[in-house]
């Protein structure tokens, strides 16, 4: 019986989501050489290296600031911890020591920060949480000049009383 072979097609354009999982070896400038710079485009799960998204302001619409960051900031938990088992896809080690939050806590405070990385664990986006930390660092800041005005005028205050 003679094999039918599928007639080729050539294939329409159309978008297609991948979602990729990989590990890279890289190696710093000083210590070693980068084996493969693979550009992607969509989500990289990577523990080590350099990693560049696209921020330019060509490419976003609707922006609006992001506001009262430091009452949901206070709501999480940093973490040391260790690693339950191995994730060799993620280079992952069992009793690795780490730091980091924890996704469920972060998906009630930024939603748009956790979501899952497959079907049972949820991830961080840990490079999106810079914005989430400037915009922290400019309500201290703000906080801070505030109480900086009211403690002069408090000393003035007591100055003048002390000098009666």
């Amino acid at each position: 019986m003679k094999k039918k072979y599928p007639i080729y097609r050539k294939p329409a354009i159309k978008s297609v989501k991948i979602k990729l999982n990989m590990f890279f070896n890289l190696y710093d400038e000083y210590d070693g050489y980068f084996n493969f710079i693979p550009e992607v485009n969509g989500e990289l799960l990577a523990c080590c290296g350099t990693c560049f998204s696209c921020s330019d302001r060509k490419l976003k619409n609707k922006l609006k600031p992001v506001k009262k960051v430091l009452e949901k900031i206070k709501r999480l938990q940093a973490y040391e911890f260790q690693w339950k088992r191995s994730f060799k896809s993620l280079g992952i080690q069992k009793n690795t020591d780490s730091m980091g939050l924890l996704a469920q806590d972060v998906k009630i405070a930024f939603p748009q920060l956790a979501k899952k990385i497959n079907r049972n664990y949820l991830g961080v986006n840990y490079p999106a949480f810079t914005a989430i930390l400037v915009e922290a660092i400019k309500e201290l800041t703000e906080k801070n000049s505030i109480t900086e005005k009211k403690l002069r005028m408090l000393e003035k205050r007591v100055e003048k009383y002390t000098s009666l």
